[in-house]
């Protein structure tokens, strides 16, 4: 196994709690209001390790 499908595995294992979340949203509101939920506090990881430049940079990149 290499180190990208090692990643994949530990990202798939830590998702498993936001996909009970998503599970429990009674309707496209509930989820809309969860994924703004999730995106604040990924804003404030990165911004917290990586610092906001850097969250910037890492979001630029993701979106291409």
């Amino acid at each position: 196994m290499d180190d990208k499908e090692i990643l994949e595995k530990r990202i798939e294992r830590l998702m498993l709690p936001v996909e009970t979340q998503i599970m429990m949203c009674d309707d496209e509101r509930d989820l809309c209001l969860l994924a703004v939920g999730m995106l604040r506090k990924v804003i404030l990881i990165f911004d917290n390790h990586y610092q906001q430049e850097a969250r910037k940079t890492l979001i630029d990149t993701f979106n291409k």
